[in-house]
């Protein structure tokens, strides 16, 4: 998987949707009447998703000629782009379900504890690129991690229970 940060969040993304990545040029990226961007890849636009925007996240990249654009593509062969602040590495991780321990979330798969506690978001490829329209997406507007709050918990890799919110002020920088 492949880790990104948005903000002071972190994202894991599959390998397995990547296409690639890069920092687009000024002129691969096309507003479409002021209400969201395209991305040219590969001879053709694409939809560019900023991460921020559709989970509520503050102080992240907006400007994505200074992130990082990373294209995707889901089962059936249909892409779209990305926004990411910065790619901070590739590992493997464990997919902890957040469903069978909160409920469903828009445009989220899975959970997963990286290696230093931390909690991240595993993106739902697929159903992001289903999302056919802005309206739909800006629909998420929330931070997965703030929704969570304190209710929710995943077990770790050696089976204890982790509470959601404590790994979140980890992650955060802030004391419990």
């Amino acid at each position: 998987a492949m880790i990104v940060s948005v903000g002071n969040q972190r994202y894991v993304i599959p390998i397995t949707n990547i296409v690639e990545s890069s920092r687009p040029r000024v002129d691969a990226i096309s507003s479409v009447m002021n209400q969201w961007d395209m991305f040219f890849a590969r001879g053709t636009y694409v939809n560019l998703l900023h991460l921020y925007q559709v989970f509520g996240i503050e102080g992240a990249q907006q400007d994505p000629t200074k992130g990082l654009v990373i294209l995707v593509e889901n089962d059936e062969g249909e892409r779209m782009a990305v926004l990411v602040d910065d790619i901070l590495g590739q590992q493997q991780v464990v997919i902890k379900s957040i469903e069978s321990n909160y409920k469903r979330m828009k445009g989220i798969s899975a959970a997963t504890i990286l290696g230093d506690g931390c909690v991240a978001m595993i993106l739902d490829i697929p159903e992001l690129c289903r999302m056919r329209t802005h309206k739909e997406i800006a629909g998420v507007a929330s931070s997965p991690m703030d929704e969570i709050g304190s209710e929710a918990v995943l077990a770790s890799t050696n089976s204890q229970l982790i509470n959601i919110t404590q790994e979140r002020s980890y992650y955060n920088g802030s004391s419990t």
